[in-house]
């Protein structure tokens, strides 16, 4: 993975989101990853020249595809950027949304990618406190 991809998962997680990224084993070339907060799911990229994009993420669909850009030529990702992409839901109303990383990681076409999710480290601090 990028270490600009890298850097920017990390802000993702210390923000509270939670974050997915193929488990490939080519991963250090993977230039995407998945995140989720408030119950919605964007996904980022890294193009060949370098900038970002970002996209909102739906279940695959012969009308609606599988998601839509909505941000493009982004040099410098920041967690607001992140932000307005779960901000609301992008997708065409009738497209079917996944409800969390972790269904998307199950859904059968996506599988294949073996998706580790990570949660944001504001839930894992809770939860190791909490056992």
């Amino acid at each position: 993975m990028k270490q600009e991809l890298i850097d920017f998962k990390f802000m993702l997680l210390e923000s509270g989101f939670n974050v997915a990224q193929a488990n490939l084993d080519y991963r250090n070339n993977v230039t995407w990853l998945l995140f989720e907060k408030y119950g919605r799911l964007g996904y980022v990229q890294i193009e060949s020249f370098g900038y970002f994009s970002f996209s909102s993420v739906n279940k695959p669909s012969k009308i609606y595809g599988t998601g839509t850009r909505i941000l493009s030529e982004v040099w410098n990702p920041t967690i607001e950027n992140a932000e307005y992409m779960v901000s609301k839901n992008w997708s065409n109303k009738n497209a079917e949304l996944y409800s969390s990383l972790d269904e998307y990681a199950s859904y059968p076409i996506n599988k294949i990618l073996n998706y580790e999710v990570q949660k944001n480290w504001t839930e894992v601090i809770s939860n190791l406190e909490n056992n």
